[in-house]
């Protein structure tokens, strides 16, 4: 039986409604635990310094994806009598070449939390949406509409209202931190790389895995493709001189330990919400992190915000809810044009068997 129009559109609803509310959920998770790494990845620099040592130590738990959760997965899928999970040359490619980008992306981000304002850099990292959405046009061939248009470049608007005006002078972590042009630009650096990686990543993996199953092994690769291979330039950088080796304390080996947890688990969330809503959702939805970053830069610094900030961040929270309106009347358009083939194709089937059926009634007579 083929459900009327109306009974079709209700189910294409509810079931965009869930994918929508699956990615706010992982969205909002992404921000939480992205907020933890970037207030203790400043905290461990304080007392040590080693930016790349740090962010290999941070994704070297992800192998137990690989070592423990496969097995599993294994496991499983043998006792369901299903096909066994392969990993192919070509995923360990991609997990190469992702995570080459993704490492410099947070050495970046870790250089530029010393020369930087936590909340400021959060906020200028709003600004990944613009290039995600460049990124999807060129490479996913995204559609282009008034409304994530309009939602895109409100997002630049806000960033740019509290760049400029969004803190007042007499800020007390304006005087106390050291914040440089330098460490906006190495940030910028990595925004747009953030970007590319994102698109990259929903560009290789959702085509045919992007399961919870999918993302977690996908993340054990990534992490045996640091432990095995990226451990290589920590030789270099200690003889030219970036960075000396030498072994942390026991408290920044603590702090390394929830840097990792915390990092780790932002980025499987945001792995996630990328299956469920795209890339460019992902990079337009950390607008939700501008109302976490003001408690905590209030807890840890007693920093006070203008109005102009506010001003900001309610554009930006704006432009959210039209980006994420325009994507959800993609979503919905795409079920439509799915559901129409399938009920032709089924349509066709039919009258194909009706005539079939008459033909064989004409020859017998």
């Amino acid at each position: 039986m083929i459900p009327n129009s109306k009974a079709k559109k209700e189910i294409i609803i509810s079931k965009n409604q869930g994918s929508l509310f699956k990615g706010f959920v992982c969205l909002i998770l992404y921000l939480i635990f992205w907020e933890c790494s970037a207030m203790i990845g400043q905290q461990i620099q304080k007392n040590y310094s080693k930016v790349y040592f740090i962010t290999w130590c941070a994704w070297i738990p992800n192998i137990a994806y690989l070592f423990l959760y496969y097995p599993y997965i294994q496991y499983k899928r043998k006792k369901k009598g299903e096909d066994s999970y392969k990993i192919t040359k070509q995923d360990w490619k991609q997990a190469l070449i992702l995570f080459s980008i993704d490492i410099v992306c947070q050495c970046s981000y870790l250089i530029s939390l010393q020369y930087t304002i936590v909340n400021i850099s959060n906020t200028l990292c709003l600004g990944t949406c613009l290039w995600s959405y460049v990124f999807a046009i060129l490479l996913l061939k995204d559609k282009i509409t008034i409304w994530k248009n309009i939602g895109v470049g409100l997002v630049i608007c806000g960033v740019v209202v509290i760049i400029l005006f969004g803190r007042d002078i007499t800020d007390s972590d304006a005087t106390n931190q050291n914040s440089s042009v330098v460490g906006y630009v190495i940030l910028l650096v990595g925004e747009i790389l953030y970007a590319l990686d994102g698109v990259l990543y929903s560009k290789y993996r959702k085509q045919n895995r992007d399961t919870t199953e999918d993302i977690l092994i996908f993340m054990g690769m990534l992490g045996a493709v640091n432990t095995f291979i990226f451990w290589i330039p920590l030789i270099p950088l200690h003889y030219i001189g970036w960075e000396i080796f030498e072994l942390p304390s026991d408290y920044d080996w603590l702090l390394i330990l929830l840097f990792s947890v915390s990092e780790t688990s932002a980025i499987a969330f945001g792995f996630m919400g990328i299956s469920y809503m795209g890339p460019v959702f992902m990079s337009i939805g950390v607008v939700l992190i501008l109302p976490i970053g003001n408690i905590t830069e209030y807890i840890f610094s007693n920093t006070t915000f203008n109005v102009w900030y506010y001003a900001g961040m309610s554009i930006i929270i704006l432009a959210f809810g039209f980006y994420t309106y325009g994507e959800y009347r993609i979503l919905v358009t795409n079920e439509n044009e799915q559901e129409d083939q399938t009920t032709k194709c089924k349509e066709n089937t039919v009258s194909f068997s009706f005539n079939k059926d008459t033909d064989t009634d004409i020859i017998s007579e």
